[in-house]
């Protein structure tokens, strides 16, 4: 088994509360919560870069195939049990059109536009959807990358994206404020992670200088735009990705002490994510108060870790066990740069 790197399963843990307690607001800051679907952004883009850097550093290539297939038993069956579950038992919910369960279950959902009560239930699972095409792309991207020996040029396309998808979102935001849930303009902060992932593995000598003292200290600065409630989308979200690439990159070699209970609620935050807004929705029929802010996410990381044990890490073990023969080795020298998501 691949092990685990703890400061990283703490962002993680960090991330899925903040999400949480952006669908539940009792306090004024907690609706800049979503920013922490920005920091899971990073964070894959870090993750799964580092197991295709790995899998060619072993190998000199990537088995496209293997690593979709990795991807899917990730992602898929506890996201199919959702929705099978809420097609089943969700009616008391919602009664959603029949075809936004298809455009979920194709990942269309950030293009295609659901109706207004699968939104307060499902909504949040138009990330997946970025993520999803995220894990399409990037395989490819490296291979060309790899065969033409311009790897080096990953930071390069990291920023020149980064300045793209920047000024692709200023008129979009015009009509769409801080709803940008679409790809193509979300792809700077997964391709941020990929080169904070090229740096780790490829160029530790550039990575070091992540490990700063300072380092947290321009990251933490690059979030006032978002806390200070700026109202310029494209400007604030290009500043959480490059808050989030700065602490990712400081944090990724560090142990944080008595954050246990954190890095725990990271290594199920993948299940805990999928099931907190449909709770969410329940929990919001009756008067918002701090303490059922404290029962939502008390039922939130219940509901989250039994899904995860039932259907998440059986799958996960089923998938490990289909791709044994090159697993272990790949998962070895990922390890020391984190976990696989």
């Amino acid at each position: 088994m691949i092990s685990r790197n703890q400061s990283l399963d703490v962002l993680r843990g960090a991330a899925v509360l903040m999400v949480m307690m952006s669908h539940y607001r009792v306090f004024p800051l907690a609706g800049r919560g979503w920013v922490g679907v920005d920091l899971f952004f990073v964070l894959s883009g870090f993750l799964i870069s580092g197991l295709l850097f790995s899998e060619m550093h072993r190998h000199g290539g990537i088995s496209i195939g293997r690593f979709y297939l990795r991807r899917g038993f990730k992602i898929y069956p506890g996201l199919y049990a959702l929705l099978a579950i809420m097609i089943l038992f969700g009616d008391w919910l919602l009664k959603p059109l029949q075809r936004d369960f298809v455009v979920d279950a194709l990942f269309l959902q950030n293009y295609l536009t659901p109706s207004s009560s699968h939104i307060h239930v499902l909504g949040h699972l138009w990330s997946l959807a970025v993520e999803e095409h995220f894990y399409l792309i990037l395989p490819l991207v490296l291979v060309l990358l790899n065969r033409a020996k311009i790897m080096h040029f990953i930071p390069l396309i990291a920023v020149a994206l980064i300045a793209l998808c920047f000024c692709l979102r200023v008129p979009y935001s015009r009509t769409h404020g801080f709803q940008i849930f679409v790809s193509h303009l979300r792809m700077d902060a997964l391709f941020a992670g990929v080169a904070i992932g090229y740096l780790h593995h490829l160029r530790e000598d550039l990575f070091v200088k992540f490990s700063r003292w300072w380092i947290p200290l321009p990251g933490l600065a690059l979030l006032l735009p978002l806390i200070s409630g700026l109202k310029f989308p494209s400007l604030v979200m290009t500043c959480n990705l490059l808050s989030f690439s700065l602490i990712l990159g400081w944090s990724a070699q560090r142990i944080f002490p008595w954050s246990g209970w954190l890095a725990a609620i990271g290594r199920y935050s993948y299940s805990i994510y999928l099931w907190h807004l449909p709770i969410a929705s329940i929990w919001k029929r009756w008067p918002m108060t701090w303490l059922g802010l404290a029962t939502y996410i008390i039922a939130s990381l219940l509901v989250g870790v039994l899904a995860a044990l039932v259907i998440e890490f059986p799958a996960l073990r089923l998938r490990d066990r289909l791709t044994s023969k090159r697993a272990t080795s790949v998962g070895q020298s990922a390890a020391a740069g984190g976990t696989e998501s």
